[in-house]
């Protein structure tokens, strides 16, 4: 019997992308949570374990043994962006931009954005929370790492503190403030480079010391903190105008996330100012909002040409964050007006917590705007929403000082720029920086991948490179699958397992949850698979585990809750390819079942497994006795395997986790043409082995230290696609055989005829002894095998591809084939 100190049941509360209607019963799983509990369970991230993992992996990347050194490829895609955080522009050339993503880095523009390269990639600072370039010397560039908005990705993925630029991006240097998680702002003094001010937020799942405003006077050497106001509330915006830079504005919020909900408001938070360059501050009183249970995240901005505007925006309601008020001062903060006029009550939605920003006009102090769910710009005398052309969920919007009509905003959407006021507005189109949950290669149709994405749904690219998605379905994207046996019916899914039928052609979308667990606990990423050789078999897990033999139009529960009850869900399912009977299931609190018979019986084998959210599990698509798991989270204590298998259903289990970093494992793949060859998705890249676990390498070269939720493997086209959560997707090319010492394939056998009808035979001019022969169709399963001569007989195959699979005493060699 599990305790469920930790899932106390307080509040739920869903993000702004959760589009059902009815919210399931639980802890909070919207996208942040999600990852956040995912990972978390049962005892938090310990922070230290995950930076001796990163150490650990930067070591790996020297030392490459195996056969895995080719270089990944990024497939897209460029053209659907993905959150972008912050934006900073080179404040005397218009061709330079600099811009941060919420788990993707920091990329850099040196022709107006057309083109970018990634110039920050590091380990433990791929969130960026901010970033500011000194205007006396542009080549200095501060980054603050780990994202500061209350959702998404930011308690799963905070930062390492502040990074340091000198020549332009080029490289990077860590100057400070690690242990504050998160950044809501950094500033430069316009004259001197080496005084920096920062809006520290600090941990969101939890209180600790280092968050406030802090000040370095030697470039990051040492800092001071300046402005605190409790362990629990964060500093998250400071502003000055270059003309007045010893008077300073800054904002707290009063806010603290739980599994379980969130408290994102209070008296703590509140607007300060500082006259005398940080040594002191005051809580302003005179005509804003302050001391009241209710304030929730504050936004400010001096004005760049005159010091005595300010613009401060406030939010209100501990749990929404909806739109309280824009207030104007015209005497650098002595009173206060609001400006509101009654005009943006939705200005952030229910989620004023994504937001709570304001920019104002280099130009001019009176042009000011509220950077919220849309740009809400203000004349003067009334408020006008920039409509149509751009994604919602506004984050950073910036003037170029030079030139107040070149402007560059980003959202969830990615990066858009004007050169003309907003006249008109360009995509930037060429940063693969989505956030993907779960990818899929077409069976079929060759270069086609398929993603599900947060916030954009599920992407295609037919055949049309990395510029060419569009999207299938809507919502955020999630678990793909085709029809084993009719590849063109299509399934995909937005959020908490609403699960569409999807024609493969037209992509016309015909909804198919089961009604029962409509009503029960549904995880934000709820599995699914379709059953090999079974024409519209599925099955599905929310509690329980459904299945459906008609294309999804009628469902039955085939288990009881496998969770243990109160808050669990499922997490992952898998149907074996040997025997379809077979099914194995893992949940988010830790439980792993197995049936083999169709679920009329399920038994748990986790009893000796950790206690940890269950990742993925696995069937091996050749020994129908033998199973995988795999698990997120972080070690509390004592050391946490991440990977196990097991050769007989789960009764005994075995560690094969030897040489990996203690970091969260998210999917295992099993190579069935290369003998003992698995392939492991990580927060830290893709790992790969060719000794059954024995040992682990980083595999392949030129793919970013990032999240990787999932891998699809092509069999026929000995293909690996990866679904990274930042930077869009890569494919690996496979060999189809184990490669020699000096990575050269040798071939020693030719088979003919080929296409085949019945006979199909094995050739060789070498004396080398035949073991097995074993034919394998595309979706890794095992069709006919035979221990004797040189030839077998597939005329019992439907038309088709096919691989013949020729174990030797020297290897195993892998050939294609087509039956007619």
């Amino acid at each position: 019997m599990k305790v469920y100190l930790y899932f106390a049941l307080i509040l739920v509360i869903f993000s702004c992308q959760s589009q059902e209607t009815k919210i399931p019963v639980g802890p909070d799983k919207s996208p942040g949570s999600w990852m956040y509990n995912q990972r978390a369970y049962p005892n938090g991230i310990d922070k230290e374990v995950k930076a001796l993992a990163e150490l650990q992996y930067r070591r790996m990347t020297d030392v490459k043994n195996g056969t895995f050194n080719e270089k990944w490829q990024q497939v897209g895609p460029v053209n659907v962006g993905g959150r972008i955080t912050d934006i900073a522009l080179h404040p005397t050339d218009k061709n330079i931009i600099i811009a941060g993503s919420s788990v993707g880095g920091i990329w850099r523009s040196v022709d107006k954005g057309f083109n970018w390269e990634l110039v920050f990639d590091e380990p433990g600072g791929l969130s960026i929370g901010n970033l500011t370039i000194a205007n006396s010397e542009p080549n200095t560039i501060y980054a603050g790492t780990g994202e500061a908005n209350g959702s998404a990705t930011s308690g799963a993925f905070f930062g390492n503190g502040i990074y340091k630029s000198t020549d332009g991006g080029d490289s990077w240097v860590n100057v400070g403030l690690e242990n504050s998680d998160h950044i809501g702002r950094a500033i430069v003094h316009p004259e001197n480079s080496d005084i920096v001010y920062v809006a520290a937020a600090g941990k969101l799942y939890g209180k600790n010391e280092e968050r406030g405003i802090f000040k370095s006077e030697d470039g990051g050497a040492t800092w001071d903190r300046k402005l605190f106001v409790s362990d629990s509330t964060a500093a998250i915006d400071v502003s000055m105008s270059p003309m007045a830079p010893d008077v300073l504005f800054a904002s707290t919020w009063e806010r603290t996330r739980f599994p379980q909900g969130r408290v994102y408001g209070g008296k703590s938070s509140g607007l300060y100012r500082s006259i005398d360059a940080g040594e002191n501050w005051e809580l302003m009183t005179n005509g804003v909002p302050s001391n009241a249970d209710s304030l929730g995240r504050i936004g400010v901005y001096v004005s760049p040409s005159d010091p005595q505007v300010v613009y401060s925006v406030y939010s209100k309601d501990p749990i929404t964050n909806r739109f309280l008020g824009i207030f104007k001062s015209i005497d650098q903060g002595n009173s206060w007006t609001e400006i509101s006029n009654g005009e943006l009550e939705s200005a952030f939605s229910g989620f004023g917590w994504f937001f709570g920003n304001v920019r104002v006009n280099p130009a001019d102090p009176d042009d000011a705007f509220v950077v919220g769910f849309l740009n809400y710009n203000f004349n003067g005398d009334f408020w006008d929403s920039w409509q149509g052309g751009y994604h919602v969920d506004q984050h950073a919007y910036e003037f170029h000082p030079l030139d107040s009509e070149f402007r560059v905003f980003g959202n969830d959407g990615g990066i858009y720029i004007t050169e003309d006021g907003g006249e008109n507005i360009r995509h930037v189109e060429t940063i693969p920086n989505n956030q993907f949950y779960e990818c899929k290669i077409h069976p079929i149709s060759d270069s086609t991948y398929f993603g599900g994405a947060q916030d954009n749904g599920t992407l295609v690219t037919q055949n049309l490179g990395i510029d060419g998605y569009e999207r299938v379905t809507g919502g955020d994207g999630f678990v793909i699958q085709f029809d084993q046996v009719n590849t063109s019916i299509l399934y995909t899914e937005s959020q908490f397992g609403a699960i569409n039928r999807v024609d493969d052609v037209s992509f016309s979308a015909t909804g198919i949850r089961p009604d029962e667990a409509g009503s029960e606990r549904r995880n934000w990423n709820t599995p699914f698979v379709t059953i090999p050789d079974q024409e519209g078999g599925i099955i599905y897990g929310a509690e329980r585990v459904y299945y459906s033999s008609d294309f999804g139009d009628s469902w039955t529960a085939i288990s009881d809750d496998l969770t243990d009850g109160e808050f669990g869900s499922m997490s992952t399912l898998d149907v074996s390819k040997v025997d379809q009977n077979i099914m194995i299931a893992g949940t988010d609190d830790g439980n792993v079942h197995i049936t083999t018979d169709l679920g009329l019986n399920w038994t748990e084998i986790s009893e000796d497994l950790p206690e940890v959210s269950v990742s993925s599990v696995v069937t091996d698509p050749l020994e129908e006795s033998t199973v995988y798991v795999t698990f997120s989270g972080y070690r509390f204590n004592d050391y946490l395997p991440h990977v196990f298998r097991s050769v007989d259903y789960g009764a005994t289990w075995t560690d094969i986790s030897s040489n990996l970093p203690e970091i969260p494992v998210n999917e295992i793949v099993i190579d069935p043409v290369l003998p003992n060859t698995y392939y492991l998705a990580t927060d830290l890249g893709v790992f790969s082995t060719e000794d059954a676990g024995n040992s682990w390498e980083v595999m392949g070269e030129d793919l970013p230290s990032v999240i990787v939720n999932d891998l699809d493997l092509h069999l026929e086209r000995r293909e690996l696609l990866a679904a990274t959560f930042g930077y869009s997707m890569f494919t690996y090319p496979l060999p189809s055989q184990p490669l020699s010492t000096n990575d050269t394939q040798v071939n020693y056998f030719s088979i003919s005829p080929n296409p085949v009808s019945d006979l199909l035979n094995i050739n060789t001019e070498e004396n080398i002894k035949i073991v097995k022969l074993e034919v394998i169709n595309i979706n890794g399963q095992s069709l006919l095998n035979s221990n004797v001569g040189k030839s077998i007989d597939v005329s019992s195959l439907s038309v088709g591809n096919y691989l013949l699979r020729i174990v030797t005493e020297r290897g195993i060699e892998i050939e294609k084939f087509v039956k007619i």
